[in-house]
């Protein structure tokens, strides 16, 4: 028996538009992060994913073929409609970043305390990049949203979890909206994606409505 196919979520018009939103709010993050914190991160084309359930994790790793040794940071939102950031960075990159924070003269750290920094300055990077581009993008479709603390993992952790999690939601279709970034004056580069259920895109259409109104 064929398998039914499963209806379009977004039109490639409402594609497009948020795909605009997505370009003009983290325009303005990268922009602010510049000015303020001196960090200089570039951010490539967005896109849009509809992907099942039980791919997400095949559809993490299609652009992270290290995966299991990725460094992750995971914010859950939850207000007009719920939604799960997720950072990621290659292995090693915390040792890039921390240069961010760290004095060059300053004295050297146990290897103990230099893993709590650099898992700090993970949730530090983290925390600046979720907080500068999904907190505008959210503000440019005028939604109400609430963040839950930040976690830092590292890829195979976050397989295990999903692992364990799966179950009666495997048919559930989630909305996949990516961008890849880099540090300009850093030789660091991960992906950025902001995962909502299926159940948000009746919000993101209203709002994405009101956009085009605002933006004709």
């Amino acid at each position: 028996m064929k398998k039914k196919e499963s209806p379009l979520l977004f039109s490639p018009l409402e594609q497009d538009a948020l795909k605009e939103a997505m370009n003009i709010s983290f325009g303005s993050a990268s922009a602010e992060l510049s000015s303020l914190m001196d960090i200089f991160v570039k951010l490539n084309i967005p896109g849009i994913d509809i992907i099942e359930d039980m791919d997400l994790l095949t559809y993490l790793r299609k652009d992270n073929k290290d995966f299991d040794t990725t460094s992750m940071v995971l914010q859950d939102c939850y207000g007009d409609f719920e939604g799960r950031i997720i950072l990621l960075f290659p292995y090693g990159a915390e040792k890039e970043l921390i240069s961010y924070f760290k004095n060059p003269d300053s004295p050297t750290f146990q290897s103990d305390e230099l893993v709590e920094l650099e898992k700090e300055v993970l949730l530090e990077i983290g925390n600046l990049l979720m907080g500068a581009c999904v907190g505008k993008f959210y503000e440019f479709l005028r939604s109400r949203i609430s963040y839950r603390p930040p976690q830092c993992l590292q890829g195979r952790t976050f397989r295990k979890l999903l692992t364990y999690s799966e179950g009666g939601e495997r048919e559930s279709r989630f909305i996949s909206l990516r961008t890849s970034f880099s540090f300009e004056d850093r030789s660091v580069a991960g992906q950025l994606y902001l995962i909502h259920r299926e159940e948000a895109a009746d919000y993101l259409k209203g709002a994405l409505a009101s956009f085009k109104e605002l933006n004709p």
